[in-house]
């Protein structure tokens, strides 16, 4: 197995099937797409948020802080409805959507 098609492994941000591919929308705004039946949305949310800050995930504060991870991985992972769930999580405001899509929002000014 080549090193791009290794799973990025932390203990905090657990096991990825995939490093995050953050990518800009607009001034402030990133984007990640994940298939959720293969990553849990609360190992993505601190992977990407690594990526962005350039921080290692166990560096960052714990995402329990800002919210229940497993009740963040069952919300948008179970559901059959799309949903949408925001919370502020390390200077970034977080929106996960059932259909994979994470959105980070950094406030006005305060670009990565």
């Amino acid at each position: 197995m080549n090193r791009e098609n290794t799973p990025a492994e932390n203990p905090v941000a657990g096991t990825l099937s995939t490093a995050p591919n953050v990518k800009p929308c607009d001034e402030g705004r990133y984007r990640v797409e994940c298939d959720f039946a293969l990553d849990d949305p609360s190992h993505a949310v601190v992977a990407a948020i690594g990526t962005l800050t350039q921080t290692d995930p166990l560096e960052l504060d714990p995402l329990y802080q800002a919210i229940d991870p497993d009740a963040l991985n069952q919300m948008v992972s179970a559901t059959r409805e799309e949903c949408q769930v925001s919370f502020e999580y390390a200077d970034f405001d977080v929106t996960v959507d059932s259909t994979g899509a994470i959105i980070f929002e950094q406030p006005t000014g305060e670009n990565v």
